[in-house]
């Protein structure tokens, strides 16, 4: 288990030729029926050119900022197993990742299919106070750090349709 501490920011949408020069990943993540340790479970499917990764995370929030996250590598077959266990209410989520490394941080840019003028960009941070530099590249709408509506379990329930 760690503590994982990011901020997060509804972007406008960043040329395509921007994000064509960026390594990208295809992310499937279903939110399970959970054990009733964390606020969240989810399982993920993430395929990178060369590989798919599987694993299953949960959280458990200590504050808009910071989770605790307890993630580990699952097999193909333990996540098809698990995805039967759809949380109710919930539909699966499918982004496109990319990731932008800008003075000393990982900038994690997620493309969802919903949306074709903004993204939402995530940046992890090693603690709440933490400073950093938004890249040049990156126009921002807002901070939607402390904004529910933008985690991804309330986005495989409803989608914020103020966000367009």
């Amino acid at each position: 288990m760690n503590i994982e501490t990011e901020v997060k920011y509804l972007i406008k949408m960043p040329s395509e030729e921007l994000l064509s020069r960026l390594p990208s990943s295809e992310i499937e993540q279903i939110y399970i029926c959970g054990s009733g340790v964390y606020d969240g479970e989810r399982v993920r499917r993430r395929t990178f050119s060369d590989r798919t990764v599987y694993t299953h995370t949960g959280k458990r929030r200590l504050s808009a900022m910071s989770a605790v996250e307890d993630e580990r590598e699952i097999s193909k077959a333990e996540f098809e197993s698990l995805s039967e266990t759809v949380e109710k209410g919930t539909k699966p989520i499918r982004k496109t990742r990319h990731v932008l490394s800008y003075r000393g941080f990982d900038f994690e840019i997620d493309v969802y299919p919903f949306w074709q003028k903004c993204a939402v960009m995530e940046v992890e941070l090693p603690s709440e106070d933490a400073k950093f530099d938004i890249p040049p590249e990156i126009e921002i709408i807002r901070d939607v750090t402390a904004d529910p509506r933008y985690k991804n379990h309330a986005l495989s329930v409803s989608i914020p349709t103020d966000a367009e």
